[in-house]
């Protein structure tokens, strides 16, 4: 029978007559039309895939139409698993990826995503399965398909590292997720990002203790962190974008009881021009961040509440109102590769760096509380305070293991959450302690009033004594109420830090304990090498502090 009898047959009517002989002459595609007309659409996708399914991918031209053809009869009909199956089947990554986005737009983003990450192009993949609502049932599930699509070759940038922190914080509770940790260490450690790798692998200890060899992958990965100064970008160093513009010529006066907010202070020879941009509510930034609400202003940067809409989460934009030049955008850059290193719970993470209108912005960890100075403000116990200073130095500790120094410790750059969680913050004018070449010799750098004696000297090689120096500043104003050096103009308070030694705080107030009072002294030690050796020592002694019972 040719095809015009079998037409024939089914134009007078004869549908099932019309169906047999199709079948029976061998023309299949008018077979699955005429059962699709008269709404039998999964019937001609089995019947399409029947007559290839023998075959072996990569079929035919006229073969891989027909089982073209019944993926998309399976996805139009709600049969998503059919029709990924067959199109993984035909190894089509294109056509996946269109069938994925089409199904991620009728909410069904897991499914795609798994999809692409097993079977299509694993660089796709991330962007669909992190649709995936963290409190989701399948969040967990989906962190294990993207680190599969990493391994397959899919690119780990910093919002896949942003979206992972939950995974991560929470470990691995199946055996599926513990091989997940495993795979994703041995991909920061081969982005050279030594402390994700040991952070990761810490948590899959935690959980399976005898899991492979992730204990001696993490004891190898700790002392690569002690010792590889040379893998770490270059960090910011002091630049007009990240400090106060202005030069000052006086600092603020200082009451008996604790100094209001001090700006960092830089003193060098030129005033950057300063540009005006802020963004109103309901702006988007880049497409993609939309801004709720002004957190901050200073006369630098604005700091706003803003929503990340790719990833529906809630962060903070800072907006630096500086212009750009090739120096200052090569430093941003630095800080977000600094930033990847300083992984920490001590510490504010940054997340990503972009430009909107000739002006650049950050976004990071939206902070919910109050810094220390506004709770040393309010008043706060010398037991409470001697516990945040020493969360404090737990995130200095990696910070200085990694050769950075943060240059500009002081209460408004320690955040409490409303958790009690320390983070420190602005490690805009950090400085590498293996770095040289963006430090302009003399150049002094800090807050006048916690500076240490070397910065106060505009040393370039400061070590992380100096964060030490700054920590015993705030200790002693949580001991006595006051700060160890007062003055009203600038030059005469930093020669007090150079040359004056600090009151002993029990004279200040009698009952300060003497284990604190030592220990400040410890800290306010003149020369750099005389203080305690560590951000893990001085850390050490506020716990025991508490632990003892002296606070």
């Amino acid at each position: 029978m040719t095809l015009e009898e079998c037409k024939g047959l089914e134009q007078g009517g004869k549908l099932e007559e019309a169906y047999r002989a199709y079948v029976q002459q061998g023309f299949v595609d008018d077979a699955a039309r005429l059962l699709v007309a008269h709404g039998r659409s999964i019937e001609a996708a089995d019947l399409l895939l029947g007559k290839v399914a023998q075959l072996t991918p990569p079929l035919e031209p006229a073969a891989k139409t027909r089982a073209l053809w019944a993926a998309r009869l399976f996805e139009d009909n709600g049969k998503v698993p059919r029709a990924i199956e067959v199109l993984s089947w035909l190894k089509e990554p294109v056509a996946l990826l269109d069938c994925a986005l089409r199904i991620a737009e009728k909410g069904m983003a897991y499914e795609a995503g798994v999809a692409v990450a097993r079977y299509g192009d694993a660089a796709k993949a991330p962007a669909l399965l992190m649709r995936t609502a963290r409190a989701d049932p399948r969040y967990a599930a989906a962190c294990v398909e993207v680190v599969r699509a990493l391994v397959r070759g899919a690119p780990l940038n910093m919002q896949i590292d942003r979206w992972f922190s939950d995974f991560i914080r929470k470990g691995p509770s199946t055996d599926d997720e513990a091989d997940a940790f495993y795979a994703l260490a041995a991909l920061y450690a081969k982005q050279q990002l030594p402390e994700n790798a040991a952070e990761v692998l810490g948590r899959l200890v935690e959980k399976k203790p005898s899991y492979k060899d992730a204990a001696a992958q993490k004891a190898q990965l700790e002392g690569a962190v002690l010792g590889n100064f040379d893998a770490l970008a270059k960090v910011l160093d002091e630049d007009a974008a990240f400090a106060a513009a202005e030069k000052p010529k006086r600092v603020h006066t200082i009451e008996p009881a604790l100094p209001q907010p001090a700006p960092t202070v830089v003193i060098e020879e030129t005033e950057p021009t300063l540009a005006t941009l802020s963004f109103a509510a309901g702006t988007t930034v880049s497409k993609r961040y939309k801004i709720v609400d002004v957190i901050g202003r200073g006369g630098m940067s604005i700091v706003y509440k803003a929503t990340d809409l790719e990833l529906n989460e809630t962060l903070a934009l800072k907006l630096f109102t500086q212009p750009t030049n090739d120096v200052a955008i090569e430093r941003f850059k630095q800080e977000i590769k600094l930033a990847r290193q300083l992984l920490h719970e001590n510490i504010i993470r940054v997340y990503d760096l972009g430009t909107t209108q000739g002006a650049r912005f950050l976004t990071m960890e939206l902070l919910l509380g109050e810094d220390l100075h506004s709770r040393m403000t309010r008043g706060i116990s010398l037991r409470d305070g001697c516990q945040l200073l020493a969360q404090a130095c737990a995130g200095l500790d990696v910070a200085h293991r990694l050769g950075v120094v943060h240059r500009d410790i002081k209460p408004e750059n320690l955040f409490v959450t409303k958790d009690g969680i320390v983070k420190l913050m602005d490690f805009g004018i950090a400085k590498h302690t293996k770095q040289s070449g963006l430090t302009v010799a003399g150049m002094v750098v800090g807050t006048p009033e916690y500076m240490a004696p070397e910065q106060a000297h505009g040393h370039m090689a400061v070590t992380p004594a100096a964060d030490l120096y700054s920590i015993g500043v705030i200790l002693y104003a949580l001991a006595t109420g006051q700060l160890p050096f007062r003055h009203t103009e600038l030059v005469p308070l930093l020669m007090m830090h150079v040359q004056e030694p600090p009151e002993a705080p029990r004279k200040k107030n009698p009952h300060c304990p003497v284990e604190v009072e030592r220990l400040v002294l410890d800290l306010l030690q003149k020369r750099a090498e005389d203080r305690p050796p560590s951000a893990k020592a001085v850390e050490a002694r506020l716990l025991e502090l508490r632990t003892k019972g002296v606070v």
